[in-house]
């Protein structure tokens, strides 16, 4: 069940005159009016908000994708066998060092 709360505030003559005729040609109540005007009012700043948002996390997620791109073109790749063939097998402790700096260079 919804409940109402009785609210009072001033606003400029000139704007109680337009919404005095609207109330009037609309049939409708001052406090309708107004319930709809502050409905509207509180969406266009929720959805103001999330576009800021949205545009934010865009620009973070360049960035981000900037980062990962330099960091991946940092890398270079050469297959296991030459590797194994040239310098032999590596500890898992250099494996665990590799994978380290690999995910830190690409901030995971």
């Amino acid at each position: 069940m919804r409940t109402k709360t009785k609210v009072s505030f001033t606003i400029d003559e000139d704007i109680y005159a337009v919404i005095d005729k609207a109330s009037k040609t609309l049939n409708l109540a001052k406090s309708q009016l107004a319930q709809e005007a502050f409905s509207l009012w509180l969406k266009k700043q929720t959805e103001s908000l999330m576009a800021k948002g949205y545009d934010e996390m865009a620009e973070e997620d360049k960035a981000f994708a900037d980062v990962t791109f330099e960091a991946q073109s940092q890398i270079l790749t050469i297959s296991q066998e030459r590797l194994e063939k040239r310098f032999g097998r590596p500890s898992k402790d250099s494996m665990d060092d590799v994978d380290k700096a690999i995910k830190l260079s690409l901030a995971l």
